[in-house]
Order: structure tokens, then sequence, then C-alpha cells
């Protein structure tokens, strides 16, 4: 990943963004791949980079670039960086054996002054804390959300329709919440609240009739005091005693024991009459026998011995039986027992007697014996605890038990109000008058117990899912179906980020102030390491060296003999081979052309550790295999999107008919005598080698030059930067349509054309203005026979006007003529670009356009209009609506007429954006967040722009000038995708600001963060950044 790679440990001379690190690293991994490098992607800076960090690590390069110029400009940029000593220029413009000689000289001389070893600079706090900073804010968490995302949604609801009471989450919801349990959650609270709804039926929950219903419970309590109120009538018991029952006071407990007292002394009496009874050896009538004398008797008197006891026990048994059927014993135990059993006849029912009367006026005149008193007091007893039974089940049971037996539950309901209004009735208990209320509160219900079921239901499940309060809101009312998901999504993005912002460290001591301080530092030891790249690559080269020279032997002999040569006689390809080892340690780094590499490069040498080929897309592949058979790794940067290596030649079959090339397919004017061969890049690709793209784009200061062809040609992919300015009359893409005609039958030119191309070429150079916009210009024309043209007449221009020639002699780069073929790798400020072709005298317009009509005819275009850097003029004499593109199904003829239609009216479509890219789907859809901080600032008068770019990258929000409306004044980026989307650190701190600042900006960034705590002072702090600057 490369935002672990800090790039302050890499031996980079030049900045370098992500894409470009990405090419570095696989290079200095001796990986082999292609490298796809768009126009103005930084490609020589790339290979810099490259070479500085491979000969760092102990790596040999070879770099092999066909033309001089590209070659120049990487020497020129290694030189810089202080890798100059250890290279070898090899190409046939810059190196005869003198030549040759010279750079081994000073190779040497540099060597002995060159440190032993060189430290790799230490890792950066800043980078690592900047990196955490980026992953803490742009992560996407388990929840589905990232914390600025999570803010940016918060925003977007704000500004809906919702009720500003939040409700706390924080119990149930943490920083861990994954996203099916975040679903779970707004999905319940949507069942409750549509349940809710149902069942309330326009009134409130918390006010419906079944209020406090809770399930099964409750009806089935009702019914068992149905129950139990009826079996207690049945048993006699008056309502007054059952209603007393009912309450279940501590006084009807108190009772409660005395009845059930008063009913065991009843049954005790009846024992002992039934035992009495059960006897037989008495009458009724001697239980009017006072027992004690005669037991006081037996125990004293008939304890004697005889005759005197004899005497007494008779005598007791002569007066017991009066009383019996038949003779009583004498003796004494029989005497005791009959005794005894008139004594506990008499005493029981001495205890039941005064017990009866209190107890028939409690429980009814029919319960004077034992067993109707107790049955009437079971039955009361099962009043009072169904009266406890329906305390303890009011609202509670299981709601999802109730399914299916609403009816049952109605019935039980409606029995259960008739008892206990006939118990409020009977007494004045509150107990019973208030489970009456509520029972016939509950019984004019009834037909809405489904739905009410449903609700609880769906309350219990909300609970369960942890958004219990949203559930209570939807009882209240304060929550309804139509706003139940987006004030659950709220309350759950509020608890999850304030959970995310209590544990982890980046946002807890987040600072805005502090965050800047380490970016600055982080770019301060960027700028420190770059600086020590010179010192690095020498430390490696006499690393290498000294090694070689332990070894010692003819080689290095050799090498030594260069010091004291002027104008060897033997070949370069003689002392490469020659010097072999000593020679590759000293000179790791070699330059040449295929045809150089190939001729002075012996194959026998050892192979270097890397060949770099430039421009891959113009090197043959038969030029290429010398310089590949002679490394061990390759790395191709070309562009397959721009123009293959080409070949002319004379056919000899003339070429001027005006009819030829007017369909798809056949040879087209100014086309004949050109061939396309194959490219080493072609051929790469197609051998399916590892591909990696350079995706920054710098040359254009205006996006509008690179936006057609990054639409049409590149997919949207490459990442290109605003310029500050809304309009500027020297910026952008033009069409100047111009009334003339094509030559097609003579000279094949459009001479009204050329002259107002040069006309402008006139003005910019008399201009008193000397911006780069007036004094780089280049012009492109479709076909020699107009390159040829624009160039006479601007000589003519020359010639003629002594102004013009002084400041033409005075430029820093010549005016560029070219044709379409020849134009690759040149760039000027300014460039015109003449379509020549069109309407002939006869009005007729043939769908030619010479190399435009062949297959890759796209590429050609796309070489053409990626040439300027600051504006591109289109000179053309037909519109986009003059093509016919059913007269030729050319790819490169569609593309010239959508290019026509965007140099006139500004716009393109936009390429597909990329699903995978999140930078990508936000260009062009402003969040809620911009939204928010953009409606702030216009309150206080500032005119906002959203996304100012083209690109997959652009300004989140951009203030206009109030001086000058034509230009921003301050950009203002936010910490979301677009800044997320930079790969490194240095891309976003470093690299990405000074692009900007290069285009004319100022920015300053917003942090999600600091919106949470406090957008007002967001608000002052950008109104203050604009307005300082």
């Amino acid at each position: 990943m490369l935002e672990a790679q800090d790039p302050v440990q890499l031996a980079l001379p030049l900045p370098c963004d992500g894409s470009q690190l990405a090419a570095v690293l696989a290079a200095g991994s001796r990986r082999s791949f292609v490298l796809q490098g768009p126009p103005g992607t930084g490609k020589s800076q790339t290979i810099t980079n490259l070479v500085a960090h491979a000969v760092a690590g102990g790596l040999r390069v070879l770099f092999v670039v066909e033309k001089q110029v590209a070659l120049d400009v990487v020497a020129r940029r290694l030189e810089e960086a202080g890798l100059g000593p250890w290279m070898l220029n090899l190409h046939p413009e810059r190196c005869g054996r003198a030549e040759f000689v010279a750079q081994v000289k000073d190779a040497l001389d540099r060597l002995d002054n060159a440190p032993r070893s060189a430290n790799v600079p230490a890792p950066s706090g800043e980078c690592t804390k900047l990196a955490s900073l980026r992953d803490a804010t742009a992560t996407v968490r388990a929840s589905g959300q990232s914390a600025y995302s999570a803010v940016a949604r918060l925003e977007e609801l704000a500004a809906g329709p919702l009720p500003g009471a939040a409700f706390d989450l924080s119990r149930t919801v943490n920083a861990l919440a994954t996203k099916a349990q975040v679903d779970a959650m707004i999905a319940a609270a949507q069942a409750a609240a549509d349940a809710g709804a149902r069942a309330a039926r326009g009134g409130l929950l918390s006010s419906h009739p079944l209020h406090d219903l809770g399930g099964v419970a409750p009806a089935a309590a009702l019914l068992a005091v149905a129950r139990a109120v009826r079996k207690a009538r049945e048993t006699g018991a008056p309502m007054t005693t059952i209603a007393l029952a009912f309450e279940a006071t501590a006084g009807w407990e108190a009772k409660s024991r005395e009845f059930r007292a008063a009913a065991e002394c009843i049954a005790r009496a009846e024992r002992a009459d039934a035992a009495f009874r059960a006897d037989g050896r008495f009458e009724e009538s001697a239980l009017g026998v006072d027992p004690l004398p005669l037991v006081t008797e037996l125990r004293t008197r008939g304890a004697r011995f005889w005759p005197l006891g004899w005497w007494a026990r008779r005598g007791i048994a002569r007066t017991l039986a009066a009383h019996a059927p038949q003779p009583v014993p004498t003796d004494r135990v029989s005497l005791e027992a009959a005794l005894a059993l008139i004594s506990e006849v008499r005493a029981a029912r001495g205890a039941a007697q005064p017990l009866v009367p209190a107890l028939v006026d409690a429980l009814g005149t029919g319960n004077t014996a034992s067993v109707g008193a107790m049955a009437t007091l079971e039955a009361l007893a099962a009043v009072s605890a169904s009266s406890t039974a329906v305390e303890q089940a009011a609202d509670s049971g299981n709601p999802g038990a109730a399914g299916g037996k609403e009816k049952d539950m109605a019935t039980a309901i409606t029995a259960g109000a008739e008892a206990l209004e006939s118990l409020a009735a009977a007494g004045n208990g509150e107990r019973a008058r208030k489970r009456a209320e509520q029972a016939r509160r509950w019984a004019g219900a009834v037909d809405t117990l489904t739905a009410w079921f449903a609700w609880r239901v769906a309350e219990h499940a909300a609970m369960e899912a942890g958004v219990g309060p949203i559930a209570a809101g939807v009882r209240e009312g304060t929550v309804v179906s139509a706003n139940a998901p987006a004030i659950t999504e709220r309350a759950v993005l509020q608890a999850w980020l304030r959970s995310l912002h209590d544990n982890m460290e980046q946002f807890r001591s987040f600072d805005p102030v502090l965050v800047e301080r380490m970016s600055d530092a982080y770019a301060r030891a960027f700028d420190a390491s770059r600086r020590t790249v010179a010192q690095r690559a020498a430390a490696s080269v006499k690393q290498r060296f000294a090694s070689a020279d332990q070894v010692g032997g003819e080689e290095m002999a050799r090498l030594a003999e260069l010091r004291g040569l002027q104008r060897p006689r033997r070949s370069i390809r003689t002392l490469i081979r020659q010097t072999g080892g000593a020679l590759a340690a000293v000179k790791p780094i070699v330059l040449a052309s295929p045809l150089s590499a190939a001729m002075h490069l012996d194959p026998a040498l050892p192979p270097f550790d890397l060949v770099v080929f430039d421009e891959a897309s113009q090197v043959p592949l038969a030029d290429a295999l010398g310089a590949l058979s002679r490394a061990t790794s390759a790395v191709v940067v070309g562009d397959s999107k721009q123009l293959p290596p080409t070949s002319f030649f004379d056919s000899g079959a003339g070429g001027d008919d005006p009819e030829a090339g007017t369909t798809a397919g056949s040879a087209p004017e100014d086309d004949q005598g050109f061939e396309e061969l194959e490219s080493l890049l072609d051929e790469c690709v197609a051998s399916r080698f590892p591909e990696l793209m350079l995706r920054w784009h710098y040359r254009s200061r205006d996006e509008r030059l690179i936006a057609f062809s990054n639409a049409h040609i590149y997919g949207g992919r490459l990442q290109t930067f605003p310029s500050a300015f809304r309009s500027h009359p020297l910026l952008g893409v033009s069409l100047r349509v111009v009334q003339g005609t094509y030559d097609r039958s003579k000279t094949r030119t459009n001479r009204n054309e050329a002259e107002a191309v040069v006309a402008e070429l006139a003005s910019r150079l008399r201009s008193p203005d000397a911006v780069p916009a007036n004094r780089s210009l280049g012009v492109v024309a479709f076909s020699i026979a107009q390159q040829n043209l624009v160039q006479d007449l601007f000589d003519a221009l020359i010639d003629g006007d002594e102004s013009v020639r002084a400041t033409v002699l005075q430029l820093p780069e010549p005016v560029l003529i070219k044709n379409l073929e020849a134009v690759q790798g040149d760039e000027r400020a300014t460039m015109m670009f003449s379509i020549g072709y069109g309407r002939d005298t006869e009005g007729k317009l043939a769908m030619n356009f010479g190399p435009m009509n062949r297959a890759g005819g796209e590429r050609r275009l796309n070489v053409a209009i990626t040439r300027a850097r600051e504006q591109m003029i289109v000179f053309s004499t037909i519109r986009a609506g003059d093509l016919d593109l059913g007269k030729s199904g050319a790819a490169g003829i569609r593309l010239l007429r959508d290019f026509l239609e965007f140099a006139e009216c500004g716009q393109t479509a936009a390429a597909k954006a990329d699903p995978l890219d999140a930078a990508s789907q936000h260009a062009g859809n402003p969040d809620a967040l911009e939204e928010s901080i953009a409606r702030a600032l216009e309150q206080r008068g500032w005119t906002v722009d959203r996304h100012v770019g083209r690109s997959n990258y652009r300004i989140s929000l951009a203030l206009r000038d109030k001086a000058h409306p034509d230009r921003w004044c301050l950009g203002v980026e936010l910490d979301g995708p677009f800044w997320h989307s930079g790969a490194t650190v240095a891309d976003r701190e470093i690299l990405r600001p000074a692009v900007l600042r290069s285009l004319g900006w100022r920015t300053m960034r917003v942090w999600s963060t600091e919106w949470v705590q406090g957008p007002a002072k967001v608000v002052e702090r950008i109104e203050a950044e604009a307005v300082g600057g």
C-alpha cells in the first residue's frame, strides 16, 4: 500500500505523486512492466526519480530513448539532482570517443570526494500521524460509513423535515457497530412506526385504549377474576365479602385468617359430634351432664382401694347410666374414656357456637357447616389471588403470544370487565374501581386487538434491536412512519460518531492548526530528503566501485588508463568492453538511443539491472531488441493512445485523386507513403506485460486543454487540476471559424485558414504583454501541405515585419510549426490547430482528412490536441455539424467531430464514473456537508461554486473574488473523497497544494471533525482566510 511507504526514505530528487511512486517502487524491485504515460503526466520526472532511486539502491540502469530532446530532459534533471557524474551518455549526438573519455574522467575525479556512506533519512513521524488522520476520517468502517461520510449524511438528514428532538442511542450503538446492525435498527424502527400507525388510527399510542395492555397475561388474569368471582358467588358468599377479598388488603387478610380459624373451630365441633355419635354409648342428654365433678370424683375417691374406690366409681356409672341405653362399666378406664368423650364434645360445641353468627354474616346463611365455610373461604382466596395476578399482569406479557388468540382475549376481557364492575359496585375498593375502569376501556377496544399486538410485537423487536428510544417516540407520536428511518439513522450516526470520536486519539486531540503544522513539518522533511539524493547515490557508487577495486584486474587497470587519454583510438564499444565491470561500477547510469545501445554495449558485458525505454510507442520493436537483451528487467514507458512509429516512402502512384479516401478504408489524400510499424510498447501491451499508469496531469494550466482527451481517450482516469480563473482570454480552448475553402484539386491547402493562423501569431508576437501565451507559440496542421503553407506565410511575416522578427529572435523557444505526424513530444503555451480540410470551391466536403481516416486516426488527433499548456485555438472552415458520419465510419473522424463541437461549445460528455473510485462517484455531486458550508457562506454574501474542476479531483468549494468575479479568491478542500483520493501523504499535503498554487489558487482545508465541533467557527475561519488573502 502506497500510504504505508514514506517517500522521505526514498531517493527521490523530484516531487513524486502516488502513481509515479508506484512505478518507482516497482522498478526498484526489478519488476518488468509497462508504464502508460498520457500527455503531461510527468514521464521524464518519473524516469528521473526511478533512475535516482534505483542507483541509490545499488542498481544499474540503461535509459533508452530515440529522440535527443527527450534524453536531454532526463539527463538535465539527473544533473540537477547531482547524479551527473555517474551518467554515461552514449547518444550519438552527445558522445564521441573524446566525450566518452571526458565523462569517465569526470566520474573518477568526483569519486575521490564521494562519501563512503550516507544515512537513509529516518521515517517521518509527521507522515505517520497524517496517514493515521486520513485513515481515521476516510476509512469505511463496519458500519458502512467513514467519519466524513457520517458527518455529511448527518448534514443531509438535518436538511430534511425531521423533528428537532434527537434520540440518544449511546447505550446500544458504538464505533464497532456493523452495517447489518445499523440496517436492522433502521428496519426495526420502521416496522415499529408502521405498526404503530396502523394501531393508533390517527391518535397517539400513549393514549390508546389498549396502551397498558401488554400481552395475553392481563387478559388471562381478567378471565381468572371472572371465574373466581363466579365461583365465590356460587358458594353463597355475599358480594361485599367478595369485593373485600378482591382488594386483598391487610385488613382482609386478617379477617380471612379469623374466618378460617372459625371454620376450623366449627369443623372441630363437627368432628367431636361425629365421634360422639359413632361411639353410641350415650344419648344426646349425656352432653347435659357436667363431666368436671365426675372427673374429679373419679380421680380422687374413685382411685381409692376397694371398697371405697368401687363405691365411688359405681356412683359415677349410675349418673352416666341415666343417659345410656346400655349399662355403663364401672372400671376406671371405661369411665375416664366416657367422661373424656363428653368433655371434648361439650368443649368443641362451646367454642364454635359464639363464632357461627359472625361467620354466617360474612359468608352467608348457607355456610354454617364447616365444609361450606371452607369452600367459600377457598373461593374468596381465589378471588384475592386473581386480584394479585391482575396487578402483576398489568402491562406485561409477551405480545408475540397473542397471535391468533385475539377472539379469546376479547371474551376474557369482556368477562373480566363485567366481574370487576360488579365488584366495584358491591364495595368501595380502589383496586376494583381502577381495574374495572381499565377493563371497561379495554373491552371497548377489543376490535383493535390484532393491530395493537402487531404494534407491541414491533415495539418489543425495536427494543431488542437497540432502538427503544425510537419506539418510545413512536408511542408518543414524535416519530411517525414517514420519518422513522431518517430519525433512526440520525440517532445511530450521532451515537456512532460520538463513540468514534471518543475512542480515537486522532479525533480526541484534533486541532486543525496542529494538523497544518504537521503538514508543514512533513514538507520540510520531504525537501530535506530530496537534498540527500546526490549524496546517497554517490555513496552507493563509491561502495560499488570499492568492491570492484578490491577484485582489481585488467578492467580496473584499463579504466585507470582512460584518465591519461585525450582522444583514444579504440572505439567506444571496445573501451566499454575492456573496462567492463569497473566502468559499470562508476557509471551505473547509461543513456542511449536504441541504435547506440546496440552499437556500443557488447552483449557479453554484465547485464543492467534495469532498462528504461521512454517514448516506447515511437520505438520499433526491432530497434529495441538490442537494449532489451542487455538488462534483466525492463520498464517500457509510453502512451498507447499516441502515435506508433511510422515510415514514409514514395509510392510513385501520385495520390492527388480528389475522390481518394472519401470512404472508410480507402487510401486518403496526403497519406500516400505512410506505413505504421510495430512498436515496442504495443508489443509489450499485447504480450500482457503488467501495466501501471501515470494519472496526474501537470501540463495544462487550464483543464479544458486536456478535458476532451481525458474523457474520450483516457476514460476519465487522469487527475487534472482547475485554474484559479473562471475565465481568461489567454486560457482554454476555442474555435475560430474561418471563411475559406480547401483547394482540394491543386495545392490541397486552405489559404484563408493559414492566413488566419499567421495573423494570430503576428498579433501575439506584437503584443506588449510578453506572457508565455503570447511568446510560446506553436501550430499543428493536419497535412504537410497546410504546414508548409503556414510556414511560408510565417516566414514572409518575419521577413516583412522588423518588430516581429526581433521578438522571434528573443523567444526562449522557437515558434513551432509542424504537421500531425511530427508534433508528438512537443509543447507550447499556446497551440494553434489548423484543420485545413473543408469544403472546396464547389461547396463539396469530402470526408477525407488524411491520416485521420486510417485506423488509429484518433491517436493522431489525441497527440495534436494535447500539446498546449495554456491555450488552444482551433482554426477551421467547417464545424462539427458539417461532418457526415454516414460517409465515414473511421474512429478518427468521429472523434474529430466531437472535438470540434467541444472547441465551439466548451462541453464534452463526461467519462463514466468508476464505481470503485469514491472521488469519481463524488465528482459533480456535492454532498450535504459541502452544501451546508456553501449555504452558510452564501448567507454571508459570498458567491460559492461547488466542485470546481473537470476530473475526478475537484476543489470542493470555491469562493469568487468579490473584486474580480472572473477568478476565485479561495479554494476550500474538505477531508472528503477528493482529499482521500491522494494515494500518499505527500500527494495530499505537499504535491497537490503545490500544483494548485502554481495554477493561481489559494487553498485551505476544512475538516468534518471541526464542523461537528462548531460550524460557526468553521465559517468564520473560511471567511477570514478569503478576506485575508
